[in-house]
C-alpha cells in the first residue's frame, strides 16, 4: 500500500504534539489507498507499537479526538437525512426533521459529543420512521447502520474519566485529507523520524 519515496537523513524540528518541538531525522512515507483504507490507522499502529500513546496527557487527546469524531458521525448522519427530505419531499416527516435538527444544534453547541447528544440519537436509533427509512433509502442513509457501534463509543466516551484503550484509538473514524504527518519515535534512529 506504500512505499518509501524519500529518505535524505536530514534533521528538522517538528511538533511533538504537545505543544513542543523536537529534532527527527526526516523521513517520507507515501501511502496510496481508497477512501477508509486504513491509511492513517496503520501509521497508528506504528505509534501504539512504539509506545507513543503510554502518558496520560496522550490518552486524553485521543478522548477529545474520539468525542469529536462521534459528533462528526452523527451531524453527518443527520446531514443524510436532511438530503433525503430535499430528495424525496415528503420521505421524512416535520417531527423528525426537527428532532434531527435539534441533534444537530446540540452537536454544534458543544465540543464533542456529551450526554445530551448520545440520549437524542438514541432515540432516534428506535424511531419506527427513521427504521424504516434505514431499509428504504440504505445507500442515502449510510452512516445510520453505523450508529450502534457509534452510540456505544458514544456512551463510553462522555462517562467521567474516559481514558481510551488501544482499540479505540485504532478505531477513530476521522476522515483525513491531503497531506498528513506524525511523528514516530525509533529507537536507534537519532530523536525519531518524521513520517510526512
Amino acid at each position: 500500500m506504500g512505499n518509501w519515496c524519500c529518505t535524505d537523513g536530514s534533521e528538522a524540528a517538528v511538533s511533538d504534539g504537545f505543544g513542543g518541538e523536537e529534532q527527527v531525522v526526516v523521513g517520507r512515507l507515501v501511502l496510496l489507498g481508497g477512501t477508509d483504507a486504513g491509511k492513517t490507522t496503520l501509521l497508528r499502529m506504528a505509534q501504539l507499537g512504539l509506545n507513543h500513546f503510554d502518558s496520560a496527557a496522550a490518552r486524553k487527546i485521543h478522548a477529545g479526538y474520539i468525542r469529536n469524531c462521534v459528533a462528526a458521525q452523527l451531524q453527518e448522519m443527520c446531514s443524510q437525512f436532511l438530503l433525503l427530505s430535499i430528495r424525496v419531499p415528503g420521505s421524512v416527516d416535520e417531527a423528525l426533521t426537527e428532532r434531527l435538527q435539534a441533534l444537530q444544534d446540540e452537536l454544534g453547541s458543544a465540543v464533542g459529543i456529551q450526554k445530551p447528544g448520545v440520549e437524542q440519537a438514541s432515540e432516534l436509533l428506535h424511531d419506527e420512521q427513521v427504521q424504516r427509512l434505514g431499509k428504504e433509502h440504505a445507500q442515502s442513509l449510510s452512516y445510520l447502520s453505523k450508529l450502534p457501534d457509534i452510540l456505544e463509543q458514544a456512551r463510553r466516551a462522555v462517562e467521567p474519566g474516559f481514558v481510551p484503550t488501544n482499540a479505540d484509538i485504532l478505531n477513530i473514524q476521522w476522515p483525513t485529507t491531503g497531506t498528513s504527518s506524525m511523528v514516530l519515535n525509533i529507537p536507534n534512529v537519532g530523536a525519531g523520524i518524521a513520517v510526512e
